[in-house]
């Protein structure tokens, strides 16, 4: 049986400790009665939405908007402008090569990592003199964009790969700002809901609906080939699980210049978790069990 916005032809219901998601969404409701034992059910969920709003947490709803608006941001105020101006576009182009570059010298040991994350912040914070804001917008991009596509390759064919890419994206999310919510909202795009979780909703951000089943899709980080032709299933979860190793190993890291923004936070592995047991959706996808495997992975890991 398909939901409406199942892709997959191979629905789990099964989830963690042999309970179904209905049983999940049981257990959640009683502890909202623990919590609130004289309020309707509306009345507890207000009442749940208020806490959470006063402790500064967010839903996955505000997540998905958030990472869906930073990236029309991107656009409109970075690489839109700079692929309009001849002069700035050279400056772009140069900074892009040099990312792809730099990136790809990385190694698993601790003076290329430190080499290359220095040089990475350079190109962004030449020491000489600012890039205009534009360029720089556009670079956070286009520097989110190459750690995404390395997870995805290089990741997906050598876990332990995952180690040093980590690092050098820990020091660029200490240094530069902006790049959190750049590279959480690139993530985003390039393999869909599965590091908020959340089902793709009915409408975009600015309560835009989506235009057909193919833009749908493409919410989901599905892509399609030079000729057209969808990726497999088999690709799709290789790249899905590259981009969600990186992101675990990024959560591990231990800041030196105090916390790091909200969406690279250790806390955000527990919400990830909590999510996932919550979404039934995300359950009745096998590429929700992949993360879900791969994420108690990183949970032993950490302890």
């Amino acid at each position: 049986m398909y939901d409406k916005y199942s892709l997959s032809p191979y629905p789990i219901y099964s989830a963690l400790f042999g309970l179904s998601t209905s049983k999940w969404g049981d257990i959640l409701e009683l502890s909202r009665c623990d919590l609130y034992p004289d309020y309707s059910r509306d009345e507890r969920l207000k009442a749940e939405e208020e806490s959470r709003k006063a402790a500064g947490m967010t839903t996955y709803a505000d997540d998905w908007k958030e990472a869906r608006r930073n990236l029309q941001i991107l656009k409109i105020q970075g690489t839109r402008v700079v692929k309009a101006n001849s002069t700035l576009k050279p400056l772009w182009n140069a900074g892009r090569r040099a990312i792809t570059v730099k990136i790809g010298q990385l190694t698993n040991d601790e003076p290329t990592i430190n080499r290359v994350s220095s040089q990475l912040i350079e190109i962004l914070l030449p020491p000489l003199a600012p890039i205009p804001l534009p360029v720089y917008i556009a670079l956070l991009s286009s520097l989110a964009k190459a750690f995404v596509l390395q997870a995805e390759t290089e990741i997906s064919a050598a876990k332990r790969s995952a180690i040093p890419l980590a690092q050098v994206t820990f020091n660029c999310l200490e240094r530069l700002e902006g790049f959190s919510e750049v590279l959480y909202a690139k993530m985003t795009q390039r393999i869909g809901p599965w590091l908020v979780p959340c089902p793709i909703p009915e409408k975009d951000f600015d309560d835009r609906a989506w235009k057909d089943v193919a833009e749908m899709r493409l919410m989901l980080g599905l892509r399609t080939g030079e000729d057209g032709a969808m990726e497999t299933q088999s690709q799709y979860m290789d790249r899905v699980k590259g981009v969600a190793r990186l992101y675990f190993e990024v959560l591990k890291i231990v800041p030196r210049q105090g916390p790091m923004k909200r969406m690279f936070q250790l806390p955000r592995y527990w919400s990830w978790m909590a999510r996932m047991l919550g979404r039934g959706r995300c359950w009745r996808r096998r590429w929700g069990q992949r993360c879900f495997s791969l994420a108690r992975f990183f949970r032993v890991s950490c302890a």
